[in-house]
């Protein structure tokens, strides 16, 4: 995949995961900060591997 276009994803994909842990911070029901955890997670998983994808590119 082009450089440029995984580094956007990486972006994309770490602004998330910064967005749902500040939301969890103010969620006041448990299922819902379980739900915005899983999908930080999924995020950070994503931006890591995006990352390591960008690195072995250069």
């Amino acid at each position: 995949m082009c450089k440029a276009i995984s580094k956007i994803r990486f972006h994309w994909h770490t602004f998330w995961h910064k967005h749902n842990k500040a939301l969890v911070k103010d969620a006041h029901c448990e299922v819902l900060k379980a739900k915005l955890i899983e999908k930080a997670r999924y995020h950070c998983s994503k931006a890591i591997r995006l990352q390591t994808e960008i690195r072995s590119q250069s």
